[in-house]
């Protein structure tokens, strides 16, 4: 069974996680479009509702805003929860950082970007980023002088207050064997004023709604149809795979098989290299510039990845497989339009 600390750390990222990254449910990746040059994954009609309902079509900066708003609610809430229990808080929000990657940084369907990076894998596009001197800043604790104030046993009880009792594991029926949480209310008590004020900033009240067991039959149905749709070897597909046994690899059925190469030859690489015998300090970490074996690898990525991009290319890959999951996606739009409408009224509940 999960701990209690396993579950806290789970609760207390949830509400990130599924605004962040909620699309990663049925399976779509999100990046930049085709007109950039990005070998994204084709983003169809489904994937914009989602969007809206994950949150994802916020800028950065409006997910900075929104998620600076959620930690200043969550940290009132503890203050609060803490004053009733007997002890000070001062809230202490901070802020989030906002991390710009430019689209430009990724194109593997760029061709001049393939002959230098391939896959990006061995020689990556990060590396040549020289990144921007941050000023450092440093952390006060604004309740550090309360803390040491109070004896150990105050401060055991604080933290107890804050986080809820430790222990090795949770009460039985609280938290199933496979860790699905079952009674939340009664989770939730164990979690202290942390985890109550988590459970009480309203997006958390928005995710909470969104997968409730209400739709639960929606993403099943969705899941399901992603899954047909992407796990069966589709027809460009055989057309690329035949193309790239024609390039002189052969016993590829997947596009992503063709990336698989490489990652299978770098995985033995590093699996069998001689780490006790390499000297960080002289030498950095093992590259195709200092290790030869890795240098191989490095020349075969690039031209696994220049024979792929030209197979995708010459079977019009990219556009078919996007054609392929709009059909998809439309017709269980049109199969579900009630369900979608109701999951989006929701989430306009939270806007």
């Amino acid at each position: 069974m999960a701990t209690r600390r396993d579950l806290l750390s789970m609760f207390g990222t949830a509400a990130l996680a599924l605004s962040v990254g909620g699309c990663g449910i049925i399976g779509t990746a999100q990046g930049a479009t085709s007109n950039d040059g990005a070998a994204a994954s084709p983003r169809g009609p489904l994937d914009e509702i989602m969007a809206t309902v994950w949150g994802n079509n916020l800028t950065p900066e409006e997910l900075a805003l929104k998620f600076d708003a959620q930690n200043k609610r969550r940290e009132e809430l503890i203050a609060q929860c803490l004053t009733r229990a007997g002890f000070e808080y001062i809230p202490n929000p901070g802020t989030v950082g906002i991390t710009n990657v430019s689209d430009n940084m990724w194109r593997p369907d760029d061709r001049d970007w393939v002959v230098q990076y391939g896959y990006g894998m061995t020689y990556s596009p990060w590396n040549d980023v020289v990144e921007a001197p941050v000023a450092e800043n440093t952390y006060v604790d604004p309740n550090a002088a309360y803390l040491d104030s109070l004896s150990d046993s105050e401060r055991d009880a604080f933290y107890v207050a804050l986080y809820g009792p430790p222990n090795d594991g949770v009460p039985s029926g609280i938290v199933s064997d496979d860790g699905q949480i079952i009674d939340m209310e009664a989770f939730v008590e164990l979690q202290g004023c942390w985890g109550k004020a988590q459970y009480q900033i309203d997006d958390g009240s928005r995710d909470r709604a969104i997968t409730s067991t209400e739709f639960a039959p929606l993403f099943d149905a969705m899941n399901k149809m992603h899954e047909d749709l992407w796990n069966n070897v589709s027809e460009p597909e055989q057309d690329w795979a035949a193309c790239m046994a024609g390039a002189g690899y052969p016993n590829l059925e997947r596009q992503y098989e063709a990336q698989n190469l490489i990652s299978d030859e770098q995985q033995e690489f590093y699996t069998d290299f001689d780490w006790d015998n390499w000297d960080f300090d002289k030498q950095g970490s093992p590259s195709p510039a200092n290790t030869p074996a890795l240098a191989i690898i490095g020349q075969h990525e690039l031209e696994v990845a220049l024979a792929d991009l030209n197979c995708r290319e010459s079977v019009n890959y990219r556009a078919r497989m996007e054609a392929r999951q709009v059909a998809a996606e439309t017709q269980f739009i049109q199969d579900n339009r009630a369900a979608l409408d109701a999951l989006l009224a929701v989430v306009a509940q939270f806007s």
